[in-house]
């Protein structure tokens, strides 16, 4: 996340690497290969699809039988964090569902659908904690960070475009819901989004579109568009 100069670390120079980060740096990496496959320099555009695939494939080694994976890992993959879950990790999903669709491979969907089950009771018992964000990681106290529900939604609407599972779009509601600055308002039709709320768009049973609105960015998922599966624009 940044350097001194001399070394890299997290967002406070710490020896860590924490989930969310790494596998929304992939997932990013992984979405410009998809939205760029006649990219006209053909070598950048594979150090992008290197880069997203080496992160993909190192959170693989590190999903464990229960399909989890860590939130914050040292220099030897040890797990460190010990409090609450930083449900943010869901992102990961995101970044295999790219990396499946980049390569064709099932197994990438089928690890995203076992990390996705494993946060699930966070998120459905309304226990997941959106915070332990890394620049609150010294606070000395559990603090909670809206932020962390981006994460969690890059992940699970790009899951549910490939799957179509009410389980997922559920999911992606509740953290809509409950997490996200002024909640959720439900809508029919697309419409504008205005920063600070949340919208989700019903499309005729077909699934819905998300509308975030905040830090002065435009978000929409689209489940179900030809690659994109989200789209910022600034405002």
């Amino acid at each position: 996340d940044r350097s001194d100069g001399k070394h890299f670390g997290d967002f406070g120079l710490g020896d860590r690497i924490w989930t969310h980060s790494a596998g929304h740096l992939g997932l990013y990496l992984a979405q410009l290969c998809l939205d760029a496959p006649q990219y006209p320099n053909p070598a950048t555009r594979q150090q992008w699809l290197q880069v997203a695939r080496d992160i993909g494939e190192f959170y693989l080694q590190l999903q464990g039988a229960d399909g989890d994976v860590p939130d914050i890992i040292d220099s030897q993959n040890r797990e460190l964090n010990h409090g609450k879950r930083v449900t943010a990790r869901l992102v990961v999903c995101g970044l295999w569902v790219a990396l499946g669709q980049l390569s064709g491979e099932a197994r990438y969907r089928e690890a995203a659908l076992r990390l996705a089950e494993a946060g699930r009771g966070e998120i459905e018992g309304g226990i997941f904690f959106y915070g332990t964000m890394i620049d609150a990681l010294q606070a000395g106290v559990e603090v909670s960070d809206g932020e962390s529900a981006y994460y969690i939604l890059e992940g699970l609407s790009r899951l549910y475009e490939v799957e179509r599972r009410g389980w997922i779009a559920r999911l992606c509601r509740q953290v809509a819901k409950d997490r996200l600055p002024g909640g959720v308002r439900e809508r029919d039709a697309v419409g504008g989004v205005r920063a600070g709320h949340v919208e989700i768009h019903a499309h005729a049973g077909q699934g819905f579109a998300l509308g975030i609105g905040g830090c002065g960015q435009r978000t929409r998922f689209v489940p179900g568009g030809d690659s994109l599966a989200a789209r910022r624009q600034a405002q």
